[in-house]
């Protein structure tokens, strides 16, 4: 864990905070009603980052658990508070959970262009899985699909 941050449940709340980091993060942000339908959902889990200091929302991922597959939709970090450790903590949230599920994997599609998050995924042991071709509506950027295999611990 980042020292002076806490990871806890999205509530209805946080989507203001949370819409903040995602109009900074993407092109084509997702709009505030879908956050607050993911924070309903049974088999979601929305997880924010909050500084312990100030109480703001400063990361957070989305992740369904369904069955036998972990699905990561939505992870960002403030730019402000990158490269710290916040998005790593935000995907072994993920990974424990899915673990506790006994769930073999995650996958999760991430832009063509998104050299920085690929490099994350890759150092905490995701590999290539396939190719969503013109995935990103906005600009048929390709999502390369990448999945972690967990093993039984």
């Amino acid at each position: 864990m980042v020292k002076g941050i806490s990871l806890r449940r999205m509530r209805h709340g946080d989507v203001p905070g949370v819409m903040d980091i995602e109009k900074r993060s993407f092109t084509s942000p997702w709009g505030a009603h879908l956050f607050h339908e993911e924070v309903d959902r049974d088999f979601s889990h929305p997880v924010v980052a909050v500084d312990e200091e100030t109480g703001r929302v400063v990361g957070y991922i989305i992740f369904w658990v369904v069955y036998d597959e972990c699905h990561i939709l939505n992870i960002a970090v403030d730019p402000e508070r990158r490269r710290q450790g916040i998005g790593e903590a935000l995907m072994r949230h993920c990974e424990e959970v899915a673990r506790a599920k006994r769930v073999p994997y995650i996958y999760l599609e991430v832009r063509e262009s998104n050299r920085p998050a690929i490099s994350l995924y890759k150092k905490l042991g995701y590999r290539f899985f396939g190719l969503r071709r013109g995935y990103y509506t906005d600009t048929k950027e390709d999502a390369l699909v990448m999945a972690k295999f967990l093993r039984r611990e």
